[in-house]
């Protein structure tokens, strides 16, 4: 499958030999989108590359409690400071629902 518009129709045959073509559909992919943490475990910053369309969409950091520690916009380069994040495991989850462990150590 390719990136972008794709077109698709069925060919019926029946058990006589006859066949039927159906509608053409037009089905649009997305590129692949992926999140990379560097580095993990980290002791001060955090580095968030991102393959695809993430760009302007808000992350929020959350310990271990669940409670909110940081919230964010990704953009192109995206760099944080953890400096002051006691040590802990966090859970980096995106506005579309997707999350990322992340261990913050001294």
């Amino acid at each position: 499958m390719a990136v972008g518009k794709n077109y698709y129709r069925l060919k019926m045959v029946e058990k006589n030999g006859d066949f039927n073509y159906s509608k053409i559909i037009a089905v649009d992919f997305k590129p692949e989108i992926s999140i990379t943490l560097y580095p993990n475990p980290t002791s001060d910053m955090l580095s968030i590359d991102q393959t695809g369309d993430y760009k302007n969409q808000k992350a929020d950091l959350i310990n271990e409690k669940g409670n909110l520690v940081k919230s964010f916009v990704l953009k192109k380069d995206n760099k944080f400071s953890l400096k002051d994040l006691p040590t802990g495991l966090y859970l980096l989850k995106l506005a579309d629902g997707k999350t990322f462990k992340l261990l913050k150590n001294n």
